[in-house]
């Protein structure tokens, strides 16, 4: 059928039957009275009735019908394909719909329509929208081909989002409300990305990817993380004849909002410099997120209140105002954006106020450590994006992140104020220095969170000076470091450390490598499990060599350790610390440790005692300088010390002894027989 202006349109087959009342007159037909038209395709009827008597109709006349048509949108999409806008490049899904329309052959107004859809996908540009089911009802007019709005009620429900709307949208006044609502999982899970051929007016077959069953495509994101929550919001848009520039006047909340990373992008793959896990490895969950993936963030309530202005002459937008709030944070921000055919910048600007308290708690959810921060923090906020061609978008925002004091992993810190930047891959933190009683920390470093699991990068370097001891410190990771000082009841003294690398995986922490050396300033400590356990072993020792118990010491000098001045190697892998080379005085004995310890707890240590000369008689002063060996297993709180070195001890001892008699024996002999002989 071709309709006048060449518009073709093409079925395999159709059937339509006709019923008409008129009058004629001089040949011509003067009045149709009444008029039913019924067409028949595969997947497709639809029913035209005259609704009012037309005079003297012809090509150009418009006539009022009331439609019934029911089928499937791919089908209904091929004969009204050509008034659509050109971006809309496929429908599909069953359909009923009623509608009131002025219908001609160049165009036409519809006046009211109620339609309901099963299953609907809507495409266009790249993108396709499948829901569940949608329900459209309207009252008002919309004349096409010139696309002109009067809305006197729009309503479209559906699973994934709904809306309202009134007033007035065309190319020369727009003076339009709406309101909506959207369930932000459910519809980033109807959205998936489409392939298109060159762009046509007519709509046509396209090839769509499938999130559900995990089809891929060379347009789909590798990386999209899923949001959740539900959502809610109104616009005002205003566009006079008198000027170029779309007023926009939003607001908009999010309740119960999260950020989720999906579990495929935390499959075994290189994290940073570390290689990928193993073959079929599965990375640990977290209790959050389900299945589907891990909540890296989440927001109660997040706002948006915002008047921008859009110059739709050359791409300029500017906003006036744009209010973004949480539980957290509250900024206001004013900037512009220019948009062309290339692409487009984004640059805001604006003061932001932070509650720390409330930041702690977020940080404490991603990296699984508790944080602690006091005060509201005031920073300046500057947001560049840039949006150019076919390439990802480039993004930066620059803050600083600052507190009135605060406590991680047992230490206690000073105010600080730390600059950050946030790119679209990562979040840098500036150098800074954290003031830490007489000591500081210096915290620098990269968090990359995507694409893949989220990792940091430290910079090397010292990380901590001067940090004083407590308890609660040693016992949260101290005991991993130096496990002598292992559930010790009092600790005292200072240390620090320096990092030659250190890239820690947030969702698989045992996979972190950290290496560096410990400085040791000098500690003194009460005795734990470990050490009470050597204190024994050292005590059987010099019982051993000495002949006799000792007893000398008060029983405070039994129960004090130190740890003197040094500098320790030590390094982070597969869940273990492994460190080397650390000295301890204990009972007036030196010992010194090597070995690892899990993050469970686990025990692997060798302990070297070295034989003081001052346990020694005069007869065994030739094992002076030797060491005994004493493995360490068990766990951190229920250590268990192998005492096959002291056996070994007591055999060394016995044979020593035996030796020393027979050489003391042959002196005494070779001694009488040269008195003898001198004397002859």
């Amino acid at each position: 059928i071709v309709l006048p202006g060449g518009i073709a349109l093409q079925r395999p087959t159709l059937a339509a039957e006709v019923n008409a009342v008129g009058r004629f007159r001089e040949g011509q037909l003067s009045e149709l009275s009444s008029a039913t038209l019924r067409v028949r395709s595969p997947s497709l009827e639809a029913e035209a009735r005259l609704i009012a008597p037309i005079a003297s109709p012809d090509q150009a006349t418009s006539f009022p019908v009331a439609i019934n048509s029911r089928g499937r949108l791919e089908v209904l999409a091929e004969f009204i394909g050509p008034w659509l806008p050109a971006s809309l490049h496929s429908l599909g899904g069953g359909y009923h719909a009623e509608a009131s329309a002025s219908v001609a052959l160049a165009g036409g107004e519809l006046n009211a329509a109620k339609i309901r859809v099963e299953q609907p996908r809507v495409g266009w540009d790249d993108r396709q929208l499948s829901l569940a089911a949608l329900a459209i009802d309207f009252g008002g007019t919309y004349a096409w081909p010139e696309h002109r709005l009067v809305a006197r009620t729009l309503t479209i429900a559906g699973d994934a989002i709904s809306a309202a709307a009134e007033g007035t949208y065309s190319s020369d006044v727009i003076d339009m409300q709406l309101a909506w609502r959207a369930k932000l999982e459910t519809l980033q899970g109807a959205m998936a990305p489409v392939l298109v051929s060159a762009p046509n007016a007519s709509l046509r077959t396209a090839s769509f990817t499938d999130s559900t069953r995990g089809a891929a495509s060379d347009t789909a994101e590798p990386d999209l993380w899923l949001l959740r929550g539900d959502c809610e919001g109104r616009i005002k848009l205003r566009k006079s004849t008198a000027n170029s520039t779309l007023e926009l006047d939003t607001h908009a909340a999010a309740t119960q909002f999260e950020i989720v990373q999906p579990t495929a992008l935390l499959s075994a793959q290189a994290v940073g410099p570390l290689p990928p896990a193993t073959a079929g490895a599965a990375r640990p969950s977290k209790p959050v997120g389900g299945s589907q993936g891990t909540v890296v963030w989440a927001e109660p309530l997040v706002t948006i209140d915002g008047l921008i202005r859009y110059d739709l002459a050359d791409g300029h937008l500017e906003a006036e105002k744009l209010q973004l709030s949480s539980d957290w944070f509250a900024t206001t921000l004013k900037g512009d954006l220019v948009w062309n055919d290339s692409g487009g910048d984004l640059k805001l600007r604006g003061p932001a106020r932070l509650r720390m308290p409330q930041v702690a708690t977020h940080l404490t959810s991603i990296v699984g450590i508790p944080v602690q921060l006091q005060g509201i923090h005031e920073t300046p906020v500057d947001l560049v994006a840039s949006l150019g061609g076919d390439g990802p978008m480039a993004m930066t925002i620059k803050a600083n992140l600052g507190w009135e004091s605060g406590e991680v992993a047992g230490i206690r810190f000073g105010p600080t104020t730390i600059p950050v930047a946030m790119t679209e891959t990562t979040i840098r933190v500036e150098p800074a220095s954290i003031p830490v009683d007489q000591g500081r920390i210096v915290l620098g470093g990269d968090v990359h969170y995507r694409p893949g699991p989220p990792w940091i990068s430290v910079r090397p370097g010292m990380v901590a000076q001067n940090i004083r001891l407590t308890p609660e410190l040693t016992h949260r990771w101290m005991q991993y470091l130096a496990p002598m000082a292992a559930q010790s009841a009092r600790i005292d003294g200072t240390f620090g450390a320096t990092l030659a690398e250190a890239v820690i995986d947030l969702e698989d922490p045992m996979r972190s490598q950290v290496r560096g050396q410990l400085q040791i300033n000098g500690i003194t400590l009460d005795s734990g499990p470990m050490v009470n356990q050597l204190i024994g072993s050292i005590r059987q020792i010099q019982s051993l060599v000495r002949g006799t118990a000792s007893t000398q010491d008060t029983e405070r000098e039994r129960r004090i350790a130190t740890l003197p001045a040094q500098n320790v190697d030590f390094e982070f892998a597969a869940g273990a610390v492994t460190h080397q080379r650390m000295f301890m005085d204990i009972d007036r004995a030196r010992i010194v440790s090597s070995g690892q310890v899990h993050v469970d707890g686990r025990l692997n240590l060798m302990a070297q005692v070295p034989l003081d000369p001052a346990w020694l008689g005069s007869d065994l002063k030739g094992l002076a300088g030797q060491s005994i060996a004493l493995p360490i297993d068990g766990t951190l709180s229920r250590p268990s010390l192998d005492s096959d070195g002291i056996r070994r001890l007591v055999g060394q001892l016995g044979t020593q002894t035996l030796q020393n008699a027979a050489e003391s024996y042959l002196e005494k002999q070779l001694g009488r027989g040269l008195d003898k002989w001198l004397g002859r």
